[in-house]
């Protein structure tokens, strides 16, 4: 049957499965807030969180920022912009899968009535 050594658990570090709820907003203009829970499956420590985004109607390529947190502040967008946002985590194995949400900055004209 399964063992509780925990040098085994140690060593046999993998991937880590997708991270769970990922939630995105617009909070303002030029600001999209997103937040995540750990992967439900994290095969390991997770050292670091990858995030990246663009425009959705834009084929550029991606801007990728890095966290320990498991929320994070987009900053410097385009208002009234829809943006598809992705995140992964990352074990000493390597990276898990994206999972990607769309998230739109508010518009100029909302921001100023209030």
């Amino acid at each position: 049957g399964p063992t509780n050594d925990d040098r085994i658990q140690q060593t046999e570090q993998a991937e880590p499965s997708v991270v769970s709820n990922l939630m995105s907003s617009g909070s303002d203009v030029d600001l999209i807030s997103i937040t995540w829970n750990q992967p439900s499956i994290p095969n390991g420590i997770i050292i670091v969180y990858e995030i990246r985004y663009r425009e959705s109607d834009n084929s550029d390529s991606f801007v990728y920022v890095n966290t320990t947190n498991t929320q994070h502040i987009i900053d410097k967008l385009l208002p009234n912009t829809n943006y598809i946002v992705g995140v992964r985590a990352y074990t000493i194995a390597g990276p898990g899968e994206w999972i990607d949400e769309s998230a739109m900055t508010l518009d100029l004209q909302s921001s100023i009535i209030g």
